[in-house]
C-alpha cells in the first residue's frame, strides 16, 4: 500500500507542480494587460537620417486653432510642394520648445529647394526611432502616445531621448475618424 501511495503523492506534486507553472503564465498575460491595456505594440527599432521636411506650421502659443485645422489648412495646399521625395507620404513632426512652447509641421519631406508662400522648410536631425503603429480614429492618438510613454516603452526597456515625434501617414491612412486608419509613430529613443 505504501508504493501506492507514494506514487500517488508524487502524481500529486507533478500536478501541483503543472497547475503553478499555469498559474504563473496566466498572471504574467494578467500583469501584461495591466501594463499595456490589453493592446500588444511591438515596436521596432529605425535609425532614421536627417531630413527636410517643407509644410504649414502650428505653435501652442502663437498659432490659432489646432492641429486638425492646420491639416484643414495644408491638405488644400500640398500639390504646391515640389521635389517631394515620398509623395504618398505626409508627415507629422512635433517639435517640443522650452516653457511648455510646442510647434507641429505638417509637410512632406522633400529636397527643400522650393518652398510655397505660407510653408516653411524644417530639417529633423537623424535619430533613433521606436516605431509604433496606430490603429483607429485620430481622436484617439494622445491615449496611444500616453501608452507609448507611460507603459510601451518601459516594457521594452526603451528610454525616450531628447527629439521630435513623428507621425507618418501613408496609404492606411484612411481618415481621421475611420476606425481602419493606421499610422505610424516614430518616437526618439536612446540607442
Amino acid at each position: 500500500m505504501k508504493p501506492i501511495l507514494l506514487e500517488h503523492a508524487d502524481s500529486i506534486r507533478d500536478e501541483i507542480e503543472r497547475q503553478q507553472k499555469l498559474l504563473a503564465a496566466v498572471q504574467r498575460m494578467v500583469d501584461y494587460i495591466s501594463i499595456t491595456g490589453g493592446t500588444n505594440m511591438e515596436p521596432k527599432l529605425v535609425k532614421k537620417a536627417a531630413f527636410t521636411v517643407v509644410g504649414m506650421e502650428w505653435n501652442n502659443k502663437s498659432s490659432e486653432g489646432g492641429i486638425p485645422q492646420l491639416w484643414d489648412r495644408f491638405v488644400p495646399r500640398e500639390d504646391e510642394i515640389q521635389g517631394k521625395l515620398q509623395p504618398d507620404v505626409s508627415y507629422g513632426v512635433c517639435i517640443p520648445g522650452s516653457n511648455g512652447d510646442f510647434s507641429y509641421i505638417a509637410g512632406y519631406e522633400t529636397t527643400g529647394e522650393h518652398m510655397p508662400n505660407g510653408m516653411m522648410n524644417f530639417t529633423v536631425p537623424e535619430q533613433t526611432y521606436a516605431v509604433f503603429t496606430h490603429t483607429g480614429s485620430l481622436s484617439r492618438l494622445g491615449e496611444t502616445m500616453e501608452l507609448i510613454y507611460s507603459k510601451w516603452l518601459p516594457l521594452h526597456s526603451l528610454e525616450p531621448s531628447q527629439g521630435m515625434d513623428l507621425e507618418v501617414y501613408d496609404e492606411r491612412f484612411a481618415g481621421p475618424e475611420d476606425e481602419q486608419t493606421q499610422i505610424d509613430l516614430y518616437i526618439p529613443v536612446k540607442p
